[in-house]
C-alpha cells in the first residue's frame, strides 16, 4: 500500500510540510525527493489546473511550496512549450526529482559509527553465552529460554518505542537503547549464574535493543528517498556487519584468556560508547510537531497493516529470521561444540568469516536493489531459498570446514538479496503516516520468531535431538520461501499487486 496524506484529491495548495527536508537536497526541490513516482504525479497533478500535464511557472513555483528560489528552479524545468509561455512538462519535473533524490544524506555516517560500537559489543558475547550458560549448568532448553528473554524484552518495547520515537524524537532512543542494553550485559559479567538472573539481564538488553532498533530504522527513514533507500542502509547495514566481524572473534578469544564472563564487560563498554556516541553526534531527524498527532492508535495501525498482502509476505520472512537467529544456539552452534568440537576460537573465526563476507557483498547488492527494475520481492526470493538449502544441509556435515562453508554461504546469501531489501521493501509498502508501526510490526514479528524459535527448538533438541531441531528450522525456512512466492507474485517496486493497495 503507497496511500497517504499526500495522495489527496486536487487540493488547490497541499502543504510540503509534512516531509523531512535533507541537507543534501541538490536544490529547492526540497521534499518532492522523498516522494515515489506515484505520489509526486498526484502532487504534480494538484496543481495542474487545466490537466494537460504541465504546469505554468506560477503552478510549479506553488507546487515547490515558494519557498526561496523556487520561481528560478521553476524557469530552469521549464521547456519552452506553450506557445512561448515556459512550462514544465511532468516528464522534466520528474527526472529532476530522481536526480536530487539519488544522493545518500550524509547524516548516515555518524549513526552508523555511534552503532558499529553497539553492534561490536553484541558480537563479543555471540560465541559466548551459550557456553557460559552450559559452564552455568543449564540444558539446551535452559538456554533455549535466556536466548528467548532477549526477544520477549523486545517484543514487550517494540510498539511503546514506536510511539515513543513519534513523541520524543529518534535520539533519544539512540541514547537510551544502549544504555540499557549495557546495563544488562554488565549484569552477565557480575550477577551470580542462574537461570532468572541471566535471563533478566538479557531481557533488559532486548528492551535497549528494541529502542534502538526503533530509533535507527526511523532515523534512516526520515532520511531516504525512493532512489536510494537501499543504499541509505547500506552504511547501518556494513557497520553492523564490521561490528559482528570484530566482535566474535574478539569475545572468543577473551573468553579463552581471561574466562567466560570478561566478554560481558567488553560488550557493556562498546554499548555504553555507543550511547555517548550518539548523545554527542547524531542530530534529531523527526519533523517538529510531527509526533502525537496520528488520526490512528496503534493497534487500528497494525490491523490496517495486517490486510496488505505486501506486509503478510515481508513479516513471513522477518519472522523466520527471527526463528533462525533464536535457534542457533540451541541448534547449529550446540552441533557445532559438541558434534565437531569447534573451540570457541573457531567459533569465532567462523562468525567473523560469515560477517567479513557479508561486508564484502552488501555495498553493491544495495546499490543494484536501487538501481535494478526487477522487484524487491524477486530479489529477496532466492536468498530464501539459498537460506533453506543452508540449513537443510548443515547436520549432514562431519566436519569443520563443510560445516563453516555452508554457514558461510548463508551469510552471503542473506547480505545479497534479503538484508538490503527488507526494510526498503515496507517503507515501500506503507504510507508515512503507517511507518513507524509498519517497522515496529517488522522487529515485533522477528522477535516473536526468535523468542519461539529459542523456546521451541531448544526443546526438540532436548527432546529428540540437535539435529532434528536443525531439520525442523530448514523445513520452516523452506515453508516460508513459498508463502512469500505466493503472495508476492504480480507486485511491482511501487506496491501495485493488480491495482493498487489502498
Amino acid at each position: 500500500m503507497r496511500a497517504s496524506l499526500l495522495m489527496s484529491l486536487r487540493l488547490p495548495t497541499p502543504s510540503l510540510s509534512l516531509l523531512p527536508v535533507s541537507p543534501l537536497a541538490a536544490d529547492t526541490l526540497g521534499p518532492l525527493i522523498y516522494l515515489d513516482t506515484c505520489n509526486l504525479r498526484s502532487r504534480f497533478d494538484s496543481f495542474d489546473s487545466d490537466g494537460d500535464g504541465q504546469l505554468t511557472l506560477p503552478e510549479a513555483a506553488a507546487l515547490l511550496g515558494h519557498r526561496a528560489g523556487a520561481p528560478a528552479l521553476a524557469a530552469s524545468l521549464s521547456d519552452g512549450s506553450g506557445g512561448g509561455t515556459p512550462r514544465v512538462p511532468w516528464e522534466r519535473l520528474r527526472d529532476r526529482v530522481a536526480d536530487a533524490g539519488r544522493p545518500v544524506d550524509g547524516r548516515v555516517y555518524p549513526i552508523s559509527g555511534s552503532l558499529l560500537l553497539n553492534f561490536m559489543g553484541q558480537g563479543v558475547m555471540m560465541p559466548v553465552l551459550p557456553l557460559l550458560a552450559r559452564d552455568a549448568g543449564l540444558e539446551a532448553q535452559g538456554l533455549g529460554l535466556v536466548a528467548g528473554a532477549s526477544a520477549l524484552g523486545r517484543l514487550l518495547t517494540n510498539v511503546p518505542a514506536a510511539s515513543l520515537a513519534d513523541r520524543l524524537g529518534r535520539r533519544p532512543l539512540l541514547v537510551a537503547g544502549p544504555l540499557l542494553s549495557c546495563a544488562g550485559m554488565a549484569g552477565f559479567a557480575a550477577c551470580p549464574a542462574s537461570l532468572p538472573l541471566f535471563a533478566g539481564c538479557n531481557a533488559l538488553a532486548g528492551v535497549g535493543g528494541a529502542l534502538t532498533s526503533a530509533g535507527a530504522g526511523l532515523y534512516l527513514a526520515d532520511i531516504s528517498t525512493p532512489q536510494n533507500r537501499s543504499q541509505t542502509m547500506a552504511p547501518l547495514m556494513t557497520t553492523a556487519l564490521l561490528g559482528f566481524a570484530m566482535g566474535p572473534a574478539l569475545g572468543g578469544f577473551v573468553a579463552e584468556a581471561h574466562g567466560l564472563r570478561a566478554p560481558f564487560l567488553l560488550t557493556s563498554a562498546g554499548m555504553f560508547a555507543s550511547s555517548l556516541a550518539a548523545a554527542a553526534f547524531l542530530p534529531e531527524t523527526m519533523r517538529r510537531g510531527e509526533g502525537g498527532g496520528r488520526e490512528e492508535g496503534a493497534g487500528e495501525q497494525w490491523a490496517a497493516l495486517g490486510k496488505i498482502p505486501a506486509m503478510q509476505a515481508i513479516n513471513s520472512v522477518t519472522f523466520m529470521t527471527g526463528v533462525a537467529q533464536g535457534a542457533s544456539p540451541v541448534t547449529s552452534i550446540l552441533f557445532a561444540t559438541e558434534t565437531l568440537m569447534m573451540s570457541p576460537a573457531e567459533l569465532g573465526v567462523m562468525f567473523t568469516a560469515c560477517v567479513l563476507a557479508m561486508a564484502a557483498v552488501i555495498q553493491p547488492a544495495t546499490a543494484y536493489s536501487d538501481k535494478s527494475s526487477r522487484t524487491r520481492s524477486d530479489l529477496i526470493l532466492p536468498g530464501l531459498a539459498l537460506s533453506a538449502g543452508a540449513l537443510a544441509m548443515q547436520p549432514l556435515c562431519g566436519g569443520v570446514a563443510p560445516f563453516a562453508a555452508l554457514a558461510v554461504l548463508r551469510s552471503v546469501g542473506d547480505a545479497a538479496f534479503v538484508m538490503p531489501n527488507v526494510t526498503p521493501f515496507i517503507i515501500d509498502h506503507t504510507g508515512e503516516e503507517k511507518r513507524a508501526q509498519a517497522l515496529a510490526m517488522r522487529n515485533t514479528t522477528q522477535d516473536v520468531g526468535v523468542l519461539l524459535g529459542a523456546v521451541g527448538m531448544g526443546i526438540i533438541a532436548t527432546g529428540v535431538g540437535v539435529e532434528q531441531a536443525m531439520y525442523a528450522t530448514a523445513a520452516m525456512q523452506a515453508a516460508t520461501t513459498g508463502f512469500f512466492y505466493l503472495t508476492t507474485r504480480g507486485m511491482d517496486k511501487d506496491g501495485e499487486r493488480s491495482g493498487k493497495e489502498s
